[in-house]
């Protein structure tokens, strides 16, 4: 039986400006180091658990609020902070209950390309790109094939032939032009020999017209 696919990552990139984000910065100027853990710890424990989000309960804040050692009224209150800043997605919140973003959603689809995961339609933020699965959110479109091919046109100024014309085929006409030049040229060997000829014995006679009779 094979192995069931692993939703959860055992590790996810965070970037190196990831302090100079301006939603990251109101975050830690309104609950200092505390609101950087907390939001830190919601994202391990959502790449861990599903991949790319994680519900919402009571629950979720004792357990967060447990490992960082904080009361869980104070991690429900930074979570509607982050949700006010957009750290996470309000709208979905409210729909769904659940916590997520795109930019979650785009870092899972990356990291999972090669073990064709899908984010479930009903949780998916943006426009999903059919090859790579990320969302393209600057165009909103999909690129996809058309999968309509390209007509070939004939070629303008083609030689057409004209109606009522003989057509002769390949080879035939120089055959019958070498065939005529021959005819031609024969005709006029013999004329010009017959010239030739004629004037050859007229001045055979006129040398020996004076001379007697042998």
């Amino acid at each position: 039986m094979a192995r069931p696919v692993k939703r959860g990552l055992s590790y996810f990139p965070l970037d190196t400006d990831f302090l100079t984000d301006r939603k990251i910065q109101r975050l830690a100027r309104k609950y200092q180091h505390t609101g950087i853990c907390t939001y830190l710890t919601l994202l391990c424990e959502i790449y861990r658990t599903n991949g790319y989000y994680i519900p919402y309960s009571p629950e979720l804040c004792f357990d967060i609020g447990f490992t960082l050692q904080m009361e869980d009224k104070l991690v429900a209150e930074i979570i509607d902070f982050c949700l006010e800043v957009h750290l996470f997605n309000k709208p979905l919140f409210e729909l769904r209950r659940v916590l997520t973003s795109e930019a979650i959603q785009q870092r899972y689809l990356v990291i999972c390309k090669k073990k064709l995961v899908t984010v479930d339609p009903a949780l998916f933020i943006g426009v999903s790109d059919t090859k790579t699965g990320v969302s393209d959110t600057k165009t909103g479109v999909s690129d996809t094939k058309t999968g309509v091919s390209e007509a070939i046109t004939p070629v303008s100024g083609a030689i057409t032939p004209v109606s009522g014309a003989e057509t002769t085929p390949k080879g035939k006409g120089k055959e019958s032009e070498i065939k005529s030049n021959k005819e031609n040229g024969e005709k006029i060997d013999k004329t010009t020999g017959a010239q030739r000829m004629a004037e050859l014995i007229r001045i055979y006679q006129d040398a020996t017209g004076d001379c007697p009779d042998a």
